[in-house]
């Protein structure tokens, strides 16, 4: 129980920042399609639009790497140990998970 309850206060930390870079991002993303249906369309503003994507999308893979390193410092030798087993099964030959990478292997009481 002690290592759920460290569990949701570590994602409980780290989601008003995941809202707002997502917030971010999808104002971005927004933004190049109204651009692009727009009679103002630039490059230079395109640009902009995409560095800001660019930049939303770092804050989130960040935001979520720190998230689930505070989960793996968390996590017993047991549970380390699956989840780095499981993480290789998931980088060998038609290994993907999106761009988050396989979740880690959470068993309460284990």
């Amino acid at each position: 129980m002690a290592q759920q309850q460290k569990l949701s206060e570590i994602m409980h930390k780290h989601a008003s920042q995941s809202d707002q870079a997502s917030n971010e991002l999808r104002q971005a993303r927004d933004g190049i399609i109204e651009l692009s249906l727009s009679e103002q369309y630039t490059d230079a503003a395109a640009e902009s639009l995409g560095s800001q994507v660019s930049i939303a999308e770092a804050k989130l893979i960040k935001i979520r790497a720190q998230a689930d390193h505070e989960i793996f410092l968390s996590l017993d030798t047991r549970q380390r140990a699956a989840a780095l087993e499981s993480l290789q099964h998931a980088q060998g030959p038609g290994g993907t998970h999106g761009d988050r990478g396989p979740p880690l292997p959470y068993r309460p009481g284990s």
